[in-house]
């Protein structure tokens, strides 16, 4: 069942510990209609991006919501 308050899609948790690697992986719903699990690397490697649908976390639907 969706979670309205799944800090995870709801921008407020990591995916992974950043503390302990040199990346963070989290769910990004900035552009609605485009949710995906981005990876971002501290040393300027680059991004990594993948389309998502629903929350990873909690199967929310993240196409056609609001953030």
């Amino acid at each position: 069942m969706a979670d309205k308050t799944c800090p995870y899609c709801h921008g407020k948790a990591d995916l992974n510990d950043p503390a302990n690697s040199d990346f963070q992986v989290f769910v990004d719903t900035s552009d609605t209609g485009y949710p995906v699990i981005l990876v971002e690397y501290y040393d300027g490697d680059g991004d990594s991006t993948r389309v998502i649908n629903y929350c990873p976390m909690c199967g929310r639907r993240l196409v056609g919501e609001e953030p």
